[in-house]
This record gives C-alpha cells, sequence and structure tokens, in this order.
C-alpha cells in the first residue's frame, strides 16, 4: 500500500550531518518504497533555508519550526496541515526520544504526534533511538503516546529496553528491531562517478570527535602527530555548528602547525561524502560519519563513546578497528600500533530497513477510542498554550542575547 501524504518528524536543518544523513535516505526510502508517484513527503526541519540546501530532497516539502521555538507558530498552519492532510505520520530515524541534552526534545517530535493520534492517524516509529527519560512529564507523554502509535521499528535491543522502563511493561510483540536508517542505502549513490574515480592531489587523513562527552586532548595529539610524521595532512570535519569553535581551541591548545591541519566545514552532505571518500584514513566518534566511512570502505578507527556506536558497529559489521572512549582518555596504548582497517559488511541485515518501512505501508486504519483520542486533544493544546507562553520567552531572549548559531548558518546556507 502507498500513501498520497507522509509526514516525516526528525531533527533536521541545524544541521547535523548525521541527522541531514539520516534525512536524506528516509526521504529516498519513503518516495520509492510507501508514496504515491504523484505523492507528498512533508518533512520537518528547524530552519527551511539549511535543509533545503544542505540535502537535495524530491517530493518534499519543508515544514519549518521546532515546538516551543517562535519559528513554530509562525508556520502552525504548516504544522496543522501536514499533520491532518497526511496519511502516515513518522517519527525517526535518530536518537530522537531522549532528554539527555534538552527537555525540549520530547515536545519537539512529539506535539504534532499527539494531534496525529487526536485526528486518529497512522503513526510509525522508524529507526528511532531510546535512552532513558529522567523527566516526569516527558515520561508520562512517552508512556501515553507509545501504545497508541501503529508500528514501532527501534534502531537497537537497548532502545526497546529502555523505552520498556518507560512504559513499565514488554514490547516486545509490539516492537520490531532493526539496523539503524543510515545502512538502508548505498552511500555511493550520492556520488557522481567522476567524484568516485578522482583522486585527490592531497593525502590527508579525516578526524572527528565531539566536546561532549570528555575526549583525552592528548590522545588526540598522539594521534595527530601520528598522520603528520607520515606526511598527511589532517582534516578535522565538522558536523555540527559547535565543532568549529571546539577544533579552533583544541589546534590553538596544542600549538599545531596551520600548514599541516585543516578545519573542513561541508557546505552540504555531498560535499561531506567526498571529503570522507578522498580520506587516507578516518577517524571518527560520531555515529554516522562512522557509518559513512563504513559504507564507503575507507579504513578506519572507530572511538566508541556511547553504547549505540557500540551496538551500530556491532549489528552492522563483522570485521572493524574501534577503541573504548574511556581506553583513549587513559592514553594507556602506543598509537603507532592502531590498526585501521576497513570494516567488513554484515550483509545479513544491511537492507531489512527497506523491508522494514515497507511493513508501515501495511499498517491498517488506525482505530482509537474516542477517550484516548480526548486525552491526545487535551494534552496537544496545555502543550500549545504552555509553548506560546515559552516561544515569547525566547524571542525575548534572541532580542536581547541575539539568535546564536543557527543565524550564522541561516545566513550561509540561505
Amino acid at each position: 500500500m502507498r500513501f498520497e501524504q507522509v509526514y516525516s518528524i526528525g531533527f533536521w536543518g541545524a544541521p547535523n550531518l548525521g541527522d541531514e544523513l539520516l534525512c536524506f535516505f528516509l526521504n529516498k526510502i519513503v518516495v520509492n518504497s510507501i508514496l504515491e508517484p504523484n505523492g507528498t513527503h512533508y518533512l520537518l526541519t528547524r530552519n527551511f533555508s539549511i535543509s533545503n540546501n544542505y540535502i537535495s530532497t524530491e517530493k518534499s516539502k519543508y515544514v519549518e519550526g521546532f515546538f516551543p521555538s517562535p519559528e513554530y507558530f509562525v508556520n502552525y498552519i504548516n504544522h496543522l496541515s501536514a499533520v491532518c492532510n497526511s496519511n502516515l505520520i513518522t517519527i525517526g530515524g535518530g536518537g530522537l526520544i531522549s532528554d539527555k541534552y534538552t527537555w525540549q526534545a520530547i515536545p519537539r517530535y512529539f506535539v504534532d504526534v499527539l494531534l496525529a493520534i487526536a485526528l486518529n492517524k497512522r503513526v510509525a516509529l522508524v529507526g528511532v533511538g531510546v535512552l532513558p527519560l529522567k523527566n516526569f512529564f516527558l515520561r508520562k507523554i512517552i508512556k501515553f503516546t507509545i501504545p497508541n502509535l501503529d508500528y514501532m521499528y527501534l534502531r537497537d535491543a537497548d532502545s526497546i529496553r529502555n523505552l520498556e522502563c518507560i512504559v513499565g511493561y514488554s514490547l516486545k510483540d509490539q516492537c520490531t528491531l532493526g539496523p539503524d536508517i543510515s545502512v538502508a542505502c548505498h552511500i555511493r549513490d550520492l556520488l557522481e562517478a567522476s567524484v568516485i574515480n578522482t583522486k585527490s592531489n592531497e593525502s590527508y587523513v579525516v578526524i572527528n570527535f565531539r566536546e561532549k562527552p570528555y575526549i583525552s586532548i592528548d590522545g588526540i595529539r598522539k594521534i595527530v602527530d601520528l598522520f603528520i610524521d607520515y606526511e598527511y595532512k589532517v582534516y578535522f570535519l565538522c558536523a555540527e555548528p559547535s565543532d568549529k569553535l571546539f577544533y579552533q581551541k583544541v589546534i590553538e591548545f596544542m600549538g599545531l602547525p596551520k600548514e599541516k591541519v585543516v578545519i573542513s566545514e561541508p557546505d552540504n552532505l555531498l560535499d561531506a561524502v567526498k571529503i570522507i571518500h578522498g580520506a587516507e584514513f578516518v577517524f571518527s566518534e560520531r555515529l554516522h560519519i562512522t557509518a559513512l566511512s563504513a559504507e564507503l570502505g575507507k579504513k578506519s578507527m572507530y572511538l566508541l563513546y556511547e553504547n549505540k556506536v557500540t551496538e551500530f558497529l556491532k549489528n552492522n559489521y563483522k570485521n572493524y578497528s574501534s577503541i573504548q572512549l574511556s581506553e583513549f582518555n587513559e592514553i594507556d596504548f602506543e598509537v603507532d600500533k592502531i590498526k585501521f582497517i576497513v570494516p567488513t559488511k554484515n550483509d545479513k541485515i544491511s537492507n531489512n530497513v527497506l523491508d522494514l518501512i515497507k511493513e508501515i505501508g501495511e499498517i491498517p486504519i488506525a482505530k482509537r477510542s474516542i477517550a484516548i483520542r480526548g486525552i491526545a486533544f487535551s494534552t496537544y493544546s496545555a502543550l500549545l498554550v504552555f509553548g506560546s507562553f515559552y516561544a515569547i520567552m525566547i524571542k525575548i531572549k534572541r532580542l536581547v542575547f541575539g539568535r546564536g548559531m543557527i543565524s550564522f548558518f541561516g545566513k550561509k546556507y540561505g
């Protein structure tokens, strides 16, 4: 079964390289697998200009504004239209069910979902990761929402266990376990033949790491020095806006020679793929740069900072080189003994995403009670009231202190 209109909700338009990669692939899968030939795919985005320039999507229409930002309320009619007109609403992929970084994450993705439940729409989780929730009210929202979803595909076993802890009962029969969406398509589809066959004029390596959790600067220095000793240029690859400032501080602190290091800011997703594709080696901490380097067959070393990265590699690859963040921070190893190897793909599950998303097409029309729909609508309405006051506070804060990184990237991509 195919749908005339689908509304997909995710963390897009920030920009974050990993999430934009998921958006690109999800749009391809939806368009090719479950959308009518003349259908429309709505995509939630934080910023239209960024999404429109960072990735190339077909048959898509952006719905701008993350709840509870002022942009959500400015574009409220578009959100309302996307939910009301769509036959299916999806949430994912990525680790969206979490309050680790901000309490706003849950209402950001689930405010429109609550309206969809109230309107008796089909709703599905697609390749979602789940972390334990600390906030009492956010747990309540998820505990109400989960039993009223029509399909749940989670990306790792930990996510299922964490979700079961939130709702308080077993979800073994309701949840489907599958790989991260990033393994669903061939990365090389993003590259033109001329790009694949072109060799860079310089030999370089790509390094990517996060400011948090803490990473040993001494460990990074050893890795960088090793590559420089072997006459490689070192590219510090930015995966999100905050990376640039952090890399500048690290490079300055370590006193690295400017002619040997480059802070690489990809203009779009294709540019990022080209940078990774041209590298001799990749040293990666983030999950989806790990996925890109693995899919492109690059000699790599993966820094395991969270269990989601460990599970991703374990489930999708038979052979890879990795080191735990805790070991790296202790720097009790000799850098020249680190092995950069090409991961071996686990073909048994590499294409499961396509089949799992096709299953959504078989979802029957939702039949929820009037009571459930009423609770969903009242919760949705309460969030709108609270969110409108919070949006006013954000607006005042911006007038006093400025917009922040999003304004810089808006200008860059706009």
